[in-house]
């Protein structure tokens, strides 16, 4: 047999094996298994991740700057982009190339589309390389093929598509601009993700002369043949950009998986170039990764590692937003702990008498229809977690003897009002905000934001790749806390103080007022604002998800219920929070077989 006829036959061997493999990993994963066995309760040094396997060690000297909510997120990314002069590396899990950056305001870039940015800068000779995620499972979502045709036809862009596996994806959202600037969080440079503070659910502002949103209705909540009245889906997120060392990390993350997929001559080959010092920052650049995937080790699971360091370093108070929050309830299902930490926390402070907070923000329902088997079941999954499984949270719990719940515990949702036009009239409606960010603070010392959901796509390393960032800010400002006088970390509070004050809709310093004290602003502010806003929507909005329907009566009047009662009582909604409906839908079943592996 000829030595070509060989080779053939070894790699078509080759090829069954790892699709075999790879099934088994998509299908209840018993490889995955092995790993995750690992994953246990052990002590843990240090807010940082340094135990190998790790991807890096934290570096000092960093400037962080928040970035809340795709307005502000963009413009940023937008100006760094025109202002570069050798590189642009960006990694999306979903990139549009028509999406446009700047839509308020006189801003020169205004109206302009990403392509035509990067195009231009292309042209001056900025060397642009991109990954594309693309899997057969979501191209109706991401069409990664069809976006990277759109970014080469003028030859000034190069990109890959990252196919990783069949079932999972590359999750990172990065950008790294001439080396020396990085950007990571939760925004995709996508249809939906531009967003205002004021999370509008019209496509214009007529109110304020502005046509906020006029090119775009994004809503995955509703049948494209449905949204006639073209409402648009608000969207909640939180990104940041890095200076300094740490950028070196970002960028090189983007190496590696660049020269894992392109040819050989394409590499990138880099030398080793440190960032200056740009500021007081302490940053560790975690990931979920694996050697398939462009890593180093076999599997790292660094973003798990760093948000339970975080969560285990809690004294006063622990605040998530998280697009998923479906940890490990009891079953064999689950296998990441965060759950667990978290409620460990709120048992402990519970036994020294000691006032705690956790408060959990999260959408009302994931993305997708809420008829849908697989909606229904993250929402099963998310009650499991919370509430109804053995080792739920409230379950834990309960059978410490906690008996106010809320006096620890609080799970929130973002919820707004807008108008819509029903048979030539406008009429009020209710909507929910889609939050996507994946943030934690702890104590204003401790800040985590990433692309990195809570569930095990996100957090066991062979699954979903994710980055995040650790952030530890040592310009320390005197605050009280719980009645104590506190030195904490600038950036913490800052970002604390600016993601409180849009959610309550009050300005900061209104916040200041009560000294920065999160525990006083969560007693006084947040828990009565929220209950006070879920009550005048359960009151006035009719088929408003509420704990009153265990069962589903009508999708679409959930997602979008009408005002019913006098629009006066409207002036009283203060801000976006309300209390997540934990019974609402907990009758509805679902039932996903292999359907789990977009979930899982």
């Amino acid at each position: 047999m000829r030595r070509k006829d060989k080779r053939d036959k070894r790699r078509e061997r080759e090829k069954r094996r790892e699709m075999k493999r790879l099934m088994i990993r998509m299908f209840h994963k018993k490889q995955d298994q092995r790993i995750v066995g690992k994953i246990e309760e052990k002590g843990r040094q240090g807010v940082f991740v340094r135990e190998k396997p790790v991807f890096c060690v934290p570096s000092n000297g960093n400037e962080v700057k928040e970035l809340i909510d795709g307005e502000e997120t963009m413009k940023e990314i937008a100006e760094r982009i025109e202002e570069a002069k050798e590189s642009i590396y960006i990694t999306d899990w979903r990139i549009d190339p028509e999406i446009i950056l700047i839509r308020r305001g006189t801003h020169r870039l205004k109206g302009k589309t990403l392509k035509e940015i990067l195009e231009k800068k292309g042209e001056e000779g900025v060397n642009i390389k991109i990954i594309i995620y693309s899997s057969p499972i979501f191209m109706d979502i991401v069409k990664g093929e069809e976006k990277r045709n759109i970014l080469e036809e003028k030859e000034k862009i190069e990109c890959y598509c990252h196919k990783w596996m069949m079932g999972y994806s590359q999750h990172e959202k990065t950008i790294i601009i001439d080396h020396k600037i990085g950007f990571l969080g939760g925004i995709d440079l996508a249809e939906g993700r531009w967003d205002t503070k004021e999370h509008f659910i019209e496509t214009d502002n007529k109110e304020k002369g502005e046509e906020i949103i006029k090119e775009e209705c994004y809503n995955t909540m509703i049948n494209k043949e449905e949204n006639q009245e073209k409402i648009r889906l608000p969207w909640h997120d939180i990104h940041c950009k890095i200076e300094g060392p740490a950028v070196n990390d970002i960028e090189r993350n983007f190496i590696e998986k660049w020269n894992k997929i392109c040819k050989k001559e394409e590499r990138i080959i880099k030398e080793k170039e440190e960032n200056k010092i740009k500021g007081t920052m302490s940053v560790q650049i975690v990931r979920s990764n694996s050697k398939e995937a462009g890593g180093k080790y076999k599997v790292e699971r660094g973003c798990y590692e760093g948000i339970v360091r975080i969560i285990e370093r809690a004294e006063d108070y622990i605040y998530i937003e998280e697009q998923f929050f479906i940890s490990n309830y009891g079953g064999k299902r689950i296998w990441n702990l965060i759950s667990l930490t978290i409620g460990n926390k709120i048992i402990e402070a519970y036994k020294k008498k000691k006032k705690f907070k956790v408060i959990i923000v999260v959408p009302i329902w994931s993305e997708g229809e809420l008829k849908s088997n697989i909606v229904k079941t993250i929402m099963k999954l998310f009650r499991k977690t919370i509430i109804s499984g053995k080792l739920s949270l409230i379950e834990r719990m309960k059978k410490e003897g906690i008996k106010n719940i809320e006096e620890y515990l609080k799970i929130l949702t973002l919820y707004t009002f807008g108008k819509k036009k029903k048979e030539g009239k406008e009429i009020i409606i209710g909507s929910p905000i889609y939050v996507h960010s994946k943030c934690i603070i702890v104590d204003d010392q401790y800040v985590f934001i990433g692309s990195v959901n809570i569930n095990d796509r996100s957090l066991i390393g062979e699954r979903d790749t994710e980055i995040g960032a650790i952030i530890v800010d040592s310009n320390k400002i005197e605050i009280e806390i719980n009645g104590k006088i506190k030195y904490v970390n600038k950036f913490a509070l800052n970002l604390r103080n600016r993601i409180w004050s849009e959610h309550l809709n009050l300005e900061e310093i209104e916040i200041k007022k009560l000294k920065n004290d999160p525990i006083k602003i969560i007693d006084n502010i947040i828990y009565p604002i929220s209950e006070k806003n879920t009550i005048i929507y359960e009151k006035n909005f009719d088929f408003f998800p509420s704990n009153k329907y265990p069962k589903f009566i009508d999708c679409k009047k959930h997602l979008y219920p009408e005002l019913i009662g006098d629009k006066k009582y409207l002036k009283d909604i203060k801000g976006h929070f309300i209390k997540f409906p934990l019974g609402f839908g907990k009758d509805e079943k679902a039932s996903l077989g292999m359907g789990n592996i977009l979930i899982e």
